[in-house]
């Protein structure tokens, strides 16, 4: 494997112990465009793939998982509703970074498991764009930009004090469907310029495409692209707490462990297993000028925003 800018700073062990990461992204356009990057150690992949498929088992969920077919009137106890249920466990065991306090509860049937499950090192990042002046849409050029923002964020945020190593970057596109709407190589290529010297990439790491249409059961991408539809889509879920999608609420409660984590505290996050493991930022266009902001479930944020204005002033 040849890598490219390594930092100059790494000696020969650093380089030894780097991890190489897969990157799975997917995307929605509800409130606001939304971005979700799922960097997956390679070598954990499997690992993974093997936990969806146990989860499949259990709830007898045979078919591939489409977040937005759970509509507003499917039952809770439906298959895929489950199958839902249990990729967020798998997510909330996974993205946990400290292999001294890891802890996997899991429910695979009637009850809950809870165990020491071997550390996983998947990390999260959820970045949105706002809506603003009344839009429910964002052009290529914004999206594109936002998708490299998100990106950039998180490798700098959530390995800050790592080096790890980029390969591919699989997004839920067919390849000509995503090149008659932006320039793959061009954003992969601009967004390295802009990289810290702690992130290396390999010789052939590149945007590649899986599409909805071609998901399958067997194949370990195909799975992890289904399960970033399903945490974006879980995410949303919570943040504008849709709780006329009862089923989807039901399923995806336990996405609010990360929601209310006040992550940016340093001093308080340093002792959560979940510390550089997940990123969830939102940001707009203020006189030209960005304004980042960790995303908060609505109802917190309605309830900031009436404390600010009626008792602060």
């Amino acid at each position: 494997m040849q890598l490219i800018k390594q930092s100059n700073n790494s000696s020969a062990t650093d380089i030894q112990d780097q991890i190489e990461y897969d990157v799975f992204y997917d995307e929605c356009k509800e409130d606001g465009y939304w971005h979700c990057f799922l960097f997956v150690p390679k070598d954990k992949k499997e690992f993974i793939h093997q936990l969806i498929t146990k989860a499949r088992i259990c709830t007898h969920f045979k078919d591939t998982i489409h977040y937005v077919n759970i509509t507003a009137k499917t039952k809770f106890k439906a298959p895929n509703v489950q199958f839902v249920k249990i990729l967020i466990d798998i997510l909330l065991y996974i993205i946990q970074q400290d292999e001294n306090k890891i802890q996997a509860v899991i429910k695979w049937g009637e009850n809950y498991k809870r165990y020491n499950g071997p550390k996983v090192g998947v990390k999260l990042a959820i970045f949105r764009k706002i809506y603003q002046n009344n839009s429910k849409s964002e052009n290529q050029k914004m999206i594109e930009a936002t998708f490299r923002m998100g990106l950039k964020g998180a490798l700098h945020f959530l390995f800050i004090d790592e080096h790890p190593i980029i390969d591919n970057i699989y997004v839920d596109y067919s390849e000509d469907c995503f090149n008659n709407n932006f320039d793959s190589q061009n954003m992969w290529e601009r967004l390295k310029e802009e990289l810290r010297d702690n992130i290396s990439y390999t010789q052939d790491s590149a945007i590649r495409f899986i599409s909805k249409e071609d998901y399958t059961l067997d194949n370990t991408e195909s799975q992890l692209m289904q399960f970033v539809d399903v945490i974006i889509g879980s995410i949303r879920t919570c943040v504008l707490q849709q709780t006329d999608f009862e089923a989807r609420y039901k399923a995806t409660e336990a996405i609010r462990t990360l929601l209310l984590k006040d992550y940016n505290n340093k001093a308080r996050m340093k002792n959560s297993r979940y510390y550089k493991g997940y990123t969830l930022s939102e940001a707009k266009l203020e006189n030209n000028e960005w304004i980042f902001n960790p995303i908060k479930i609505e109802s917190d944020k309605q309830q900031m925003e009436f404390f600010s204005s009626d008792d602060l002033n």
